[in-house]
């Protein structure tokens, strides 16, 4: 939590300034005044630029165009091809001839990916993730991961 308050200040305190940098280890980032990384620099990559169009969407990746629908989603960076529904769901990503599906429920929620042949099932309390699952060798399912929500225990 306070890794991102300490964003937020710097991004408020120097946004008059039209820049804004942020060391977080291995990479540092600059960010324009809208508060997109305008660069990003680390020790194996090197310092790769992002630029924005007027609507301040991406178009691009260091030297790699990045190509959105009307709607903004991105159908390539270069990297992956992304394929979307007609209510903005991503359904597949393809990268580095990895496939990966997503399904969703009427609600729009995410139900399940599939990457490798390998289905992840997701369950919710309301519109929040708590559960992710999987099938274990005799195809049931099995809880893969917890997710918590709520306040903080205090000490006092």
């Amino acid at each position: 939590m306070e890794v991102y308050r300490n964003i937020s200040a710097a991004v408020l305190e120097n946004h008059q300034k039209n820049i804004v940098t942020l060391n977080i280890g291995i990479a540092n980032h600059t960010f324009d005044a809208m508060g997109n990384w305008a660069q990003k620099t680390d020790s194996a990559a090197g310092a790769t630029s992002y630029t924005y169009d007027a609507a301040n969407r991406l178009t691009g990746i260091g030297s790699q165009a990045v190509v959105s629908d009307a709607d903004g989603n991105t159908l390539t960076d270069g990297r992956r091809t992304n394929v979307w529904d007609s209510q903005n769901c991503l359904v597949s990503c393809t990268m580095n001839g990895t496939t990966s599906t997503y399904t969703y429920g009427a609600d729009g929620l995410r139900r399940s990916s599939t990457v490798n042949g390998v289905t992840t099932y997701y369950v919710y309390d309301g519109t929040m993730m708590v559960r992710e699952m999987k099938q274990n060798a005799q195809g049931q399912l099995q809880a893969t991961g917890t997710y918590l929500q709520g306040p903080l225990p205090t000490n006092g």
